[in-house]
């Protein structure tokens, strides 16, 4: 949120909401005016969003002091039309300036970006390579706003990320049948579309896989190429369909081409590998999400080799 906000131009100053008096609070932390309309209006203020951490605020008392304040705030600031900005972060229904309705209405201003951070923050330190891009790709495509899935899948079993709609199925949080905005378009719950529409299910599943899978698996094309160089050949086939050389040659020839020329014990420890390699890209190429079976498969391989 900092950088997003400094990249408007705004100055980013963040407020412990402390013990005092709300107004007290941030006159304090951000050295302005004592008084709620002076704040509001402070020059020197104009360009300063005071991230405000609603998560301190745990006493039901200091809940409504913030509450009440941040509703006269709003009003004050909407009837300048500019000045100091107040952003609450981690704050519960009791905290939001217009009730737990409003909370919702943030989704409107969310970005693909700000669902990535939050995926990549809330990784497990132990989770890397394949595993951590799948998993925070898998939170952004199938839970966009809804966090608290994000939070939860980039922590789930490999098993898990191999079959995130089996996942979804067995989560005990209740859907929201409304469809929020994300990237300026409505993005309904993934839970909600559970029992309405699994197809654009497999689509965001699809969207996850491609921008994981495809870049590792044509690492792993180039990879072999190099190592079985001498092994390859263009023939006529490929080069009307455009191929110039053994670097062109896509995982389906590749393999067949393995397989007739490589000796049988260089071709067993290949085949599995080349196999669910070979299911994954016909998958994605026609706009399929990869089978659960392959991506588990895939992710045990990176997880040997890390």
């Amino acid at each position: 949120m900092r950088a997003r906000l400094r990249a408007s131009s705004r100055d980013v100053e963040r407020v412990d909401p402390g013990h005092g008096a709300p107004v007290e609070e941030l006159a304090k932390a951000l050295h302005g005016p004592p008084g709620l309309s002076e704040l509001a209006a402070s020059a020197s203020l104009e360009r300063t969003t005071a991230l405000i951490d609603g998560g301190r605020i745990v006493d039901a008392r200091r809940a409504q002091a913030w509450s009440a304040f941040l509703k006269r705030f709003s009003v004050e600031r909407a009837r300048l039309g500019g000045g100091l900005a107040l952003a609450v972060v981690s704050a519960t229904p009791a905290v939001a300036p217009h009730g737990p309705e409003d909370l919702l209405r943030w989704s409107r201003n969310l970005r693909r970006s700000d669902c990535m951070i939050w995926a990549d923050q809330h990784l497990p330190d132990d989770r890397d390579g394949l595993a951590a891009s799948l998993a925070a790709n898998l939170a952004v495509e199938l839970c966009g706003w809804r966090f608290d899935l994000a939070k939860e899948l980039v922590r789930a079993e490999a098993r898990h990320l191999a079959d995130p709609l089996a996942w979804l199925k067995g989560r005990p949080e209740k859907p929201e049948p409304r469809a929020l905005p994300l990237n300026g378009s409505e993005f309904p719950c993934p839970l909600h579309l559970l029992g309405q529409d699994v197809e654009e299910l497999r689509r965001r599943l699809w969207r996850a896989h491609l921008s994981t899978l495809f870049p590792m698996l044509e690492d792993e094309r180039i990879a072999l190429v190099r190592t079985h160089r001498k092994l390859l050949r263009v023939d006529d086939r490929m080069r009307e369909q455009g191929v110039e050389g053994v670097e062109g040659i896509e995982l389906g020839p590749l393999r067949w081409q393995l397989q007739q020329r490589l000796d049988p014990r260089e071709r067993q420890s290949l085949d599995p590998r080349l196999d669910r390699m070979v299911s994954v890209r016909n998958h994605l190429a026609h706009r399929r999400p990869a089978q659960a079976e392959d991506v588990a498969f895939l992710l045990r391989l990176r997880d040997k080799a890390s």
